[in-house]
């Protein structure tokens, strides 16, 4: 019924200017046909104030369109009033049944059967008490019931027309309200639809979010079993290696002091030999002095043995020792070939991760940087190591011929103990026992100057080695750092 209401409220907006218009009408209509013009128009300037007036009053109601139609229907009638006398004034009364037509837009069956009951008591009593004021020729009852007739009929005919327009506008807002209904179900239909979407995504996302997080934290957890693993490995075989080499630093440097106090010995001997040459050119004159420096000679020599076999085990063990840092070396390097594989796969496994693997892959490969640089100084080691072993079995060797050479001087000593007692007979090949002696330890102190330069040159390689050590369990604890970062970051991107 709003649309009603709304064409209603046009209505009598419409109906309020028309009838003020008639003011102007009135006064013009009568001018032009020749008549009285100022009582018509005082009339209707009355007529058509108060209706007005009343109607606006009572705006929007029933009330206020039955004043419209009563108003409209005395104007008219003022009209035919104004023309008394005059030929048209029968036609006028035509504007009866045209503003009959006009009072339809009302839409209000009150206002029609309001002024057809004016239009009826205007006919009736005037046609009684002035019937000029309606016909020109004087009183005509049936004239009355005629009018009467053809405006109830029109009445009827309105009131029909007016009563199918509300019905339809009450089916219209009917059929209106039921798709308002309808359509607010669909969009609470569509509402509920789109909250269980997105419920459904939301629950989606949040299981694909779990799987994430618990995809990522095994992840991490069979990342840190396997490389966690090696990377301990590693920094445990790099404290055994740090380990072997200080022991080889000490080992080292106790077989270089060794090697000096041999050398030392070597050096007496030959010093002894120089005496027992000098000595045998005055062998008449000082053989009890001969004999004693022969026994001095045996007992250095007897002690340059001794050395001798310390220093040839002493080396063995630098040897055997760098035997077991290759070992070590070796299983260094099969960790970082181990490592290398596993960098490998976390790199191909990051590239399938997308965007979500690419942290892992810069760990990956910094891994795999680290497995190849401990590689590379697990081999660079491996050849020092190699190096002094070869140095060693030369110093084992040098050692023994030392000890060879040192045994033939006590036997020289022994001989020239016993040539001491047949002087005469032996002086000469005394002389030649000394010489031979002297030549063997000016041999054994160029032996012993070789077994120094190795030694010195295995404290350097245990030095270098050491350095690897040092920097391989730096890189251990980097990478072990790394790993943990990774990890972390990982769990944390997965919470």
């Amino acid at each position: 019924m709003e649309n009603i209401r709304a064409l209603q409220a046009k209505a009598e907006r419409f109906l309020q200017v028309f009838l003020l218009c008639h003011i102007p009408a009135t006064a013009a209509f009568a001018w032009m046909m020749g008549v009285e013009v100022v009582a018509p128009t005082v009339i209707a300037a009355v007529i058509a104030g108060v209706g007005v007036g009343a109607s606006f009053i009572r705006r929007g109601t029933t009330d206020g369109r039955i004043m419209l139609a009563v108003t409209l229907m005395a104007l008219i009638a003022t009209l035919v009033y104004a023309l008394t006398g005059h030929p048209w004034q029968i036609d006028m009364h035509m504007y009866f049944f045209a503003g009959l037509a006009i009072l339809a837009a009302t839409i209000d069956w009150k206002a029609i059967v309001a002024a057809t009951a004016t239009v009826a008591v205007h006919h009736l009593g005037l046609n009684f008490l002035l019937p000029e004021a309606v016909w020109p020729d004087g009183a005509d009852f049936f004239r009355v019931v005629f009018h009467a007739v053809i405006v109830l009929f029109e009445a009827g005919v309105l009131i029909w027309l007016l009563a199918t327009v509300v019905q339809a506008a009450q089916r219209s807002d009917e059929a209106s309200q039921a798709a308002r209904e309808a359509q607010a179900a669909r969009e609470e239909e569509e509402r509920r639809r789109i909250a269980e979407e997105a419920e459904a995504r939301e629950r989606s996302r949040q299981e694909a979010e779990a799987a994430r997080r618990k995809a990522l934290n095994e992840l991490a957890d069979r990342f840190e079993a396997s490389v966690g693993g090696v990377v301990d490995g590693v920094a445990q075989a790099v404290d055994e290696l740090e380990q072997t080499a200080r022991t080889l630093a000490e080992t080292t440097a106790s077989t270089s002091r060794s090697t000096d106090e041999a050398s030392t010995g070597v050096s007496e001997a030959a010093d002894s030999m120089t005496a027992v040459a000098s000595a045998t050119e005055q062998l008449a004159a000082a053989i009890r002095e001969i004999s004693a420096q022969v026994q001095d000679s045996s007992t250095v020599a007897q002690s340059a043995v001794d050395e001798s076999d310390r220093t040839g085990a002493t080396v063995m063990g630098v040897a055997e020792a760098a035997d077991e840092i290759e070992t070590v070396l070796k299983l260094i390097n099969e960790i970082a070939e181990q490592t290398n594989l596993l960098a490998l796969n976390a790199t191909i496994e990051a590239a399938r991760a997308g965007e979500a693997g690419k942290g892992f892959a810069v760990v990956a490969n910094e891994v795999k940087t680290l497995a190849e640089q401990t590689g590379k100084a697990t081999e660079e080691t491996s050849g020092k190591i190699q190096a002094m072993q070869v140095r060693s079995r030369q110093a084992v060797d040098a050692m023994q011929s030392i000890a060879g050479t040192i045994g033939r001087i006590n036997e020289i000593s022994g001989s020239i103990s016993a040539a001491v007692e047949e002087q005469s007979a032996a002086t000469q090949e005394i002389s030649n026992n000394v010489s031979r002696s002297e030549r063997g330890a000016n041999a054994a102190a160029g032996s012993m100057q070789t077994v120094r330069e190795g030694a010195r040159e295995a404290g350097q390689a245990s030095d270098s080695l050491k350095e690897a050590a040092t920097t391989l369990s730096e890189r251990a604890n980097d990478l072990r750092r790394e790993v943990g970062d990774f990890l972390h970051s990982v769990r944390s991107g997965g919470a």
